[in-house]
């Protein structure tokens, strides 16, 4: 007790974790918290924060434990921010955000990020985790042991950089167009988008997708995993591995019936002149709902019509 006096008169918190005990500063506010990060270092919430500006990060090494607060935002803003070689971990708790505008994680250049055990959440319609374009080449993001959320919406964008989800349960659409991307383990849940009236096959794929060849953007058509592969527009092949998943990937459409989503779905743009095709390695996944001829939900397609199966 008297330690623990000590402690707080310091300004200091403990955190203890499978009989580990790590002490870090105590922050209760958003001014707090961005203080905080700044001299870097293990960052405890000690409350709940909401935030009226993203909480950036561009060349600081922190770890911020949530303690099973909530690290939230209503604004317009990215929640965490991480940019330059910025490095933070972010555990222990819940981080969401609730703006048409707003991704809960985002980064570029050579960021570092990792979020585990954490609870993501996109209350309105935008990214729960993104990367940025060409500009996160270099970015290493993983998100371990935890649930990320973005119902009827996209739950992932990413265009690039190196990407290990491990355990995650995923409700939302996953959007990859490049880089290096590795699902292993979890749950992903398909559940479309407000008003979904049909299931995309093939020559609608092929119709709607068109519009991106020449274009930045992402398609969902209410599928799980849609791997765009462009290398067009300064992104290279997009190279996935999704290995001992669970998918559900059923529907209810806006005519009250259902029908099968597609767990994975790649086009593959492979009539640009000279581009190299990327890899897509699935294994050891279960899916809880077939396609209508009794069909694993999967779709490997060129953008011109071609089915070029998994490679």
């Amino acid at each position: 007790e008297g330690a623990g006096t000590n402690f707080v008169a310091a300004g200091l918190s403990v955190v203890e974790n499978d009989g580990w005990y790590t002490v870090g500063k105590a922050v209760d506010g958003a001014q707090g918290l961005g203080e905080a990060v700044k001299q870097g270092g293990f960052v405890i919430l000690t409350e709940d924060v909401s935030l009226s500006s993203p909480l950036t990060l561009s060349d600081e090494k922190v770890q911020i434990h949530l303690n099973d607060k909530e690290l939230k935002s209503a604004a317009e803003i990215n929640l965490i921010q991480a940019t330059g070689s910025a490095d933070v971990t972010v555990s222990g708790g819940t981080l969401s955000v609730n703006n048409a505008k707003a991704a809960v994680v985002f980064a570029q250049d050579s960021a570092n990020v990792v979020v585990e055990d954490c609870d993501l959440v996109s209350e309105n319609g935008y990214y729960v985790a993104v990367t940025n374009g060409a500009l996160s080449d270099n970015v290493n993001m993983t998100l371990k042991n935890s649930t990320l959320t973005a119902e009827k919406s996209y739950a992932c964008y990413f265009p690039a950089g190196t990407i290990t989800m491990e355990n995650c349960n995923v409700t939302g659409a996953v959007i990859i167009s490049g880089g290096d991307v590795t699902i292993d383990g979890g749950t992903y849940t398909a559940d479309g988008f407000s008003n979904q009236a049909q299931i995309w096959h093939k020559d609608d794929t092929i119709s709607y997708m068109e519009r991106f060849k020449t274009k930045d953007g992402c398609g969902h058509m209410g599928d799980s995993i849609l791997i765009m592969d462009r290398r067009g527009s300064g992104y290279g092949a997009a190279n996935v591995t999704i290995q001992n998943a669970t998918f559900n990937t059923e529907l209810n459409l806006a005519d009250s019936s259902k029908a099968t989503a597609y767990a994975i779905k790649y086009v593959d743009y492979n009539n640009i002149p000279g581009a190299e095709r990327g890899r897509l390695t699935i294994t050891g996944n279960i899916y809880n709902h077939k396609l209508t001829g009794g069909q694993d939900p999967l779709m490997f397609i060129g953008i011109d019509g071609t089915d070029i199966g998994v490679r």
